[in-house]
């Protein structure tokens, strides 16, 4: 008997705006619509601002029923910071509170049970709770122990070490992982992970980002829209402001979201003397097409430290816009790798603020060309990523061996 019902665990989900919440909203919907019988078991939203949203604070939504969902809400306190210790304090907050949650009669009757990682912990409830009845499957939208290591997060090779040490156990006890890469894939079965794995980027929701008309205003606008984390190195387009500023280029660079940098991001522009970059809060979910929309080119900064342990979703979402972006990021790397095959955008050194600055002045000079990478990167979701491609790709994996 196939099974119907499903149990998601993660510690993002909607309202939040960023990171893997819109991702897992719509998967857990997309079930929905398609006859499984989903519960959420996630936290009260605080990403990426770490702080609880309005709404929430009380428990007032702790449990809810959304476009055919049943949401279950825990509180954990967000992380201060970006630092591993606070991340940690909330992360293991996260796990005693979702996996003490699994006696409800919801969570009980799920024959299959999801896991979403960042977290490695709530892969591991995942693991407890599905036992040898259920089947389970771990999503890895990040490589925990990789980010701590190439990012420095921590001094001395101890704490990473630890975190390589439990990501080996707990997703060898998955019964089948789901990677956004195959250079993800790689770094896992390097840690000694021997778990069967598929490789399955972020969907796209075609129908909700799709091309629009670019306002005639002028003004070239350039847009980074996401989170304001330690991970996105976005002290890489202030870099890249200044040249332009000193050049006397003319152009509007967006930065728009929250984070923990959010605070050194606005005092550095104002020690740079930064008069052609402005700050922006998310926009809301019904706003989002229109304003990806309104950017002559999106901006998508990477370190290369991190760039095998974690895939920025944004990229497809801009892609599926019909709007062109520029990486700093290797030619070798997964996202120069995409490069190459989707022709949808182009890459810079990370770290090259003349480089960064000569590849917008070329693109903005060349408007066909800006028009052309739009349409392959259009073309390329509808023909890859497609909402309905991928998911039903996952639904055949839910559906377990046989």
């Amino acid at each position: 008997m196939r099974p119907t019902s499903i149990l998601i665990l993660g510690t993002y989900y909607a309202p939040e705006p960023a990171g893997s919440g819109p991702v897992v909203t719509d998967m857990a919907e997309w079930l929905a619509d398609h006859g499984w019988d989903v519960t959420v078991s996630t936290l009260r939203p605080s990403y990426p601002q770490n702080d609880i949203f309005e709404g929430f604070r009380r428990g007032e939504n702790d449990k809810q029923s959304l476009n055919g969902v049943r949401i279950f809400r825990r509180y954990s306190p967000p992380p201060r910071g970006g630092g591993l210790l606070q991340r940690g304090r909330f992360e293991l907050v996260a796990f005693g509170q979702i996996l003490g949650t699994t006696w409800r009669k919801e969570f009980r009757r799920a024959e299959c049970v999801v896991s979403i990682c960042p977290s490695i912990l709530i892969v591991a409830a995942g693991w407890l709770f599905a036992g040898r009845k259920r089947y389970h499957i771990a999503v890895i939208h990040d490589i925990q122990s990789g980010l701590a290591r190439s990012l420095k997060f921590s001094k001395g090779r101890g704490i990473p070490y630890l975190i390589e040490s439990l990501e080996r156990f707990v997703l060898n006890r998955s019964d089948h992982l789901v990677v956004l890469t195959e250079e993800m894939a790689t770094a896992l079965r390097a840690i000694g992970v021997r778990r069967p794995m598929t490789v399955l980027p972020p969907h796209i929701n075609e129908s909700t980002i799709y091309p629009i008309d670019r306002p005639k205003n002028g003004i070239p606008v350039l847009l980074y829209s996401g989170n304001l984390g330690r991970k996105q190195g976005l002290g890489q387009i202030l870099d890249f402001a200044k040249v332009l500023q000193d050049r006397d280029f003319v152009a509007r660079i967006i930065i728009r979201g929250e984070g923990n940098q959010s605070v050194e991001l606005k005092s550095r522009a104002v020690e740079l003397g930064l008069r052609n970059v402005e700050f922006e809060g998310f926009v809301s979910k019904e706003e989002l097409n229109v304003s990806m929309g309104a950017a002559d080119i999106h901006l998508v900064p990477q370190l290369p430290e991190g760039a095998e342990f974690a895939v920025p979703s944004k990229v497809f979402s801009i892609m599926s816009s019909g709007r062109p972006f520029i990486c700093t990021t290797l030619p070798d790397s997964p996202l120069g790798r995409l490069s190459k095959s989707s022709g949808a955008f182009v890459t810079t050194p990370p770290g090259d603020a003349e480089r960064f600055a000569d590849c917008v002045v070329d693109l903005l000079g060349d408007r066909e060309m800006l028009s052309s990478m739009g349409r392959k990167g259009r073309s390329y979701i509808v023909e890859n990523l497609a909402r309905d491609t991928i998911m039903g790709r996952f639904e055949t994996l839910l559906r377990g061996p046989g």
